[in-house]
């Protein structure tokens, strides 16, 4: 079902998986036909333009998406894993959070959106196997980021 409406910072999946976030609404000069501009939350982030029309029949709106703005959200903080996540830099507080997720509150969106905070790639596969790639790629960093000098 096509979305409507997409703003700025709001963080959108396409048909194909990839994760994107919008950047804005703009006009074409001489058409007049409205186009999001978008970036990739992967790679090198390069950013597309694309017709509205077709933008809302490819992509998906991802309420629990990385939030980029300082549009508040329906949880309050210590309640998402996400943001717990985000907020601490120690790679133990981060795998406790991860070890501590529930079972069914784990999906592909949840895994792609924390990777991408750590930097790493966890290909597509089962979500089970998916997450305890995440879980292993928190436990290698904690185990050699914590011999490093800050």
């Amino acid at each position: 079902m096509p979305q409507s409406n997409p703003m700025a910072g709001e963080v959108y999946r396409h048909s194909k998986g990839k994760m994107y976030k919008v950047q804005g609404i703009a006009v074409h000069f001489e058409t007049g036909e409205a186009m999001v501009i978008y970036q990739e939350m992967y790679g090198d982030n390069i950013t597309y333009v694309r017709p509205y029309e077709s933008f809302i029949e490819n992509f998906t709106f991802t309420p629990t998406g990385i939030q980029t703005d300082d549009t508040p959200t329906e949880k309050e903080p210590q309640e998402s894993p996400m943001l717990r996540f985000l907020d601490t830099d120690d790679f133990d507080e981060k795998y406790e959070i991860l070890c501590n997720i529930p079972k069914a509150d784990i999906d592909d969106v949840l895994v792609d959106n924390l990777a991408v905070t750590l930097d790493v790639v966890i290909p597509d596969g089962p979500i089970e196997q998916r997450f305890a790639e995440l879980k292993t790629c928190v436990r290698t960093r904690k185990k050699y980021e914590s011999l490093r000098l800050r």
